[in-house]
Formats: C-alpha cells, structure tokens, sequence
C-alpha cells in the first residue's frame, strides 16, 4: 500500500514552480502581456500602420542598438560602438530612427505623450551632438506636463571625458530619470563582466547627483561566479548611495544572447541552481525592506511612495497605448500587440531596419490580433504582482476554470494564499513571481509558445528542467546571510 504522506510530498514537489531560466516568451522577464515569441508576421505592415490613429493616453520607446559593452546575458537587439565615436553605422541608424519618428509624427502630435523612453543598447555612448540631436528631436513632441522621460546609460559612457557634457544635455531636455545599468558593485564581477573596478562607479553617482536627475540602477543577480558577499557588497552600496529605485533582475537565458549559446555548447559554470536562486531571493526581499525599499513587482525596489514607475506599468499591461521606433521595438495598442523588424542577429537586424526605412517600407513585422481573452489574461497577469480578486476568476468559463484550478494548486505550494477576498504572493511566491505570471497568458498565447517549446504547463513537469529541492521550512525560513 503506497505511503500516503510520501506521495503528498511528492504531489507538492510537482506543484512547485522551478526558477526558470529559459522560456518566459521571448524576453528576460514577463515583460509584456503577449510574449514576443507569440507575435506572427504581418501580412501587410503599410495598410496596418494607416490603421494607428491618434489617442488620448499614448507612450513612446525609442531604441538606441548600440553598446560600448555588450553583456553577456542580452539579447535585445544591439551593436558595438565606441564611446562618442560615431561610425558609418551609427549615423545610418540614427537618420532611420529619425525617419520612422517623422512618418509618424503626425499621429503623435494629436496625441497626449504621457511618457518617454529611449533605452537600447545604450543612448549615451551616442556623441554629444548626435545625443543632443535625437533628444531634442524627441523632447519637441507635444506631451503632458507631468510626462515622465527616462533615458537608460552605462555607467563607462558617463566616466568618460564627455559624461558630464551628456548629462547636462539630458537635463536641459527634459529628461527627469536616467536607468543606470551597473549589473554588480562587486569588484571581481565587474572587471570580469564590465571591464571595469567600482571605483568609477562613485565618480558616475556624483555626476547624477550634480544634475539633479532620479536614478534607477539595474541590478543583477545570479550572475556566473557570484556569491553571497557580492551580493552584501551590493546591499552596502545601496545603503550608501540611496537611488531612487533599484530594478533587481534574475538571470534568464534567451536566445540572441552569447551567454545562452555558450551554455547550449558547453555549459555555463557557476550559475545559482534554482534553490539557491529563491533563497537569494528572499534573502534581497529582507535586506531591501530593512534599507527602506518597498518591493513592488518586476524586481523593481521603489525608495519612496512618491516615486512610482510607470513606464513598466504600460509594458506590462494593455491599458494604455505604447508606441515604439526602431529595430525590434515592441508597441501595443489599436486592437493589436506589434513589434519592428527584428533578427536573431542584432546587428544584420540593424541593417535591416536601416534598409527598409531607406526603402520607404513600414518596419512593422510581426503583431498580434488582441482578443478579450488577452485583454482579460493580461488583466489577471498584473493583478497577480499584487492582489487578484476573486471576482477576476469567477467565471464559468473554461479559463476561469483553469485559473481557479491553478491557484488552488499554487496555494497547495505556498506560492500563494487567499486574504481577504484577494488572491496574493506569498513570500516565497514573490521570488517565483515571474514564474507565476508567465502561467496566466491566454489559451492561444500558451498554445503558440508550447508548440515553440517555450512554455512549461502548470503540474507537469518535464525532464528537461529542475524541480525545486527546499522544504518549507527552508523556504519560509531563509534569512538574510
């Protein structure tokens, strides 16, 4: 007669969500509501674009596809470039961007902008002039006076001699944040990934603090090599400097980037299993909470209430309407989810955009019709982060049905609990919170990415991946080291 408290265990191990490190739709997070990977190719890109009408609430990305450095973990699309060094390459990109930027800039103008982003790649290893140029090409758009305008940098374009001359440059158009990716304050980490000490690090805060601009840091954790003291290095330096958010990402592997060719071919050594993984995690969710940061979903550590990002607020979810330009921008809005030319190569995709702007050709490649069921998942997949109702999975239908059955088998993991009429993370759930979200896309979305091998279906674990080994007593009593 089988051991009924050994097949519960076993039971719950099923249940359990394992840190993941490939799969998450085409992107290093649930960064979107419908996955990349879902997006299929448009059968007419110019007669679609004519369909992009003015709205009341729209957001703009812009992307940069260059780096000085390309890290090891990307795979957005992107190129080398020299700091300030502005190549054959860069200008055509740049002159493309502009021309995507001027064929729709009628639609923006009768818009409300209600944010700007131009991220990448890295915006500031553009020169002065060329930085200047773009910036004011985009700060002249006609927004809202409350209008958040965000722009991403490295901390080496910002050492160099002309960092100061970029910042002043971001401030005297506008721009209120810059996201700063510094990925580690750990000496041995950054001279092995970034090519560079922490030393230039203070020198590239007190230029930030000079110009007066919030400050985001991305952070990374479970980087190759990394241990719990460079991760308490790391907590040292936020006590110290005090930014106004910290975006605290996990390792993923996705494909396009170096690190996840390497690992296919010969492994990656070093790398957090997935149960060191979520007890890191909860571990950073303490020693955040005791500096004064309040953890609000998406790895995202917010200082202050009165700071708020919304930015990932309107990629997350399909409330607003976003707009992107350039290559592999991603945009949603007018009944689809839509995304530019983009390749598994960052630079051929690069020429690519450039050519088919030079063409006079749309750049939008792929998109996705937007149904009630996504409007509804994407609804529950935000909801999640924070609080779902009950009331959002109350239904009769098959995927009310399925959620219900979903969350009961969450639940049976201590991933997440009922309070109060409202369905949330536990504390553990939270370190598995990408995890979760990825579980609530709709049937056609989870349909597309199964038949690309790039979902895992709730309570069946296959035997390409890890189980998680904690108990619960070592899950519920991880402590900070």
């Amino acid at each position: 007669m089988p051991n009924t408290c050994s097949r519960r265990r076993e039971d719950r191990s099923h249940s359990l969500i394992p840190r993941v490190r490939a799969g998450l739709g085409g992107s290093h997070t649930v960064v979107t509501s419908i996955p990349l990977d879902a997006l299929r190719p448009a059968m007419d890109a110019a007669a679609f674009a004519q369909q992009l009408t003015p709205v009341e609430d729209l957001h703009l990305y812009f992307h940069i596809a260059f780096c000085e450095h390309i890290c090891g973990f990307c795979h957005y699309a992107k190129t080398h470039a020299g700091i300030s060094d502005e190549g054959d390459e860069t200008k055509s990109y740049m002159h493309a961007l502009t021309a995507e930027i001027a064929s729709r800039r009628a639609l923006m103008e009768a818009s409300q902008v209600r944010s700007l982003y131009v991220g990448g790649g890295t915006p500031t290893v553009l020169p002065p002039q060329a930085l200047a140029q773009f910036l004011s090409t985009v700060s002249g758009l006609r927004r809202s006076a409350s209008a958040p305008f965000c722009v991403e940098a490295s901390p080496l374009t910002l050492a160099a001699p002309d960092g100061r001359e970029k910042l002043q440059i971001l401030k005297a158009l506008g721009v209120t944040r810059v996201s700063l990716g510094v990925q580690s304050f750990s000496r041995a980490l950054l001279e092995r990934h970034r090519g560079h000490g922490p030393e230039l690090l203070h020198d590239v805060f007190a230029k930030l603090d000079d110009a007066g601009l919030e400050v985001n840091i991305d952070l990374m954790q479970d980087l190759p090599g990394q241990t719990a003291d460079d991760l308490r290095t790391d907590l040292s330096w936020i006590a110290d400097l005090r930014p106004s958010q910290v975006t605290w990402y996990i390792l993923r592997f996705d494909r396009g980037s170096s690190w996840d060719k390497l690992r296919r071919v010969r492994g990656l050594p070093g790398v957090a299993t997935g149960s060191q993984s979520i007890a890191r995690r909860l571990q950073l969710f303490d020693a955040m909470d005791r500096l004064g940061y309040a953890a609000h979903g998406g790895g995202r550590f917010l200082r202050e209430a009165c700071h708020s990002d919304r930015f990932k607020a309107v990629r997350n979810g399909l409330d607003s309407t976003l707009l992107g330009f350039g290559v592999s921008a991603y945009s949603h809005g007018w009944g689809h989810a839509f995304r530019n030319i983009h390749e598994t190569s960052a630079r051929s995709a690069a020429r690519a955009y450039v050519a088919r702007i030079e063409r006079g050709d749309d750049p939008i490649e792929t998109r996705h019709v937007l149904t009630d069921a996504d409007r509804i998942a994407a609804h529950r997949l935000v909801a999640i982060r924070t609080r779902l109702p009950q009331a959002c999975v109350a239904g009769v239908d098959p995927e009310s049905h399925r959620i219900r059955t979903l969350l009961a088998v969450l639940a049976d993991g201590g991933i997440v609990t009922l309070d109060d009429g409202d369905w949330r993370l536990t504390r553990y759930g939270r370190a598995l919170e990408e995890e979760v979200a990825s579980l609530f896309y709709a049937p056609d979305i989870r349909k597309a990415l199964a038949d690309a091998g790039d979902y895992w279906p709730a309570n069946q674990p296959g035997p390409w991946r890890e189980l998680l080994a904690l108990s619960d007593r070592e899950v519920r009593d991880a402590q900070v080291a």
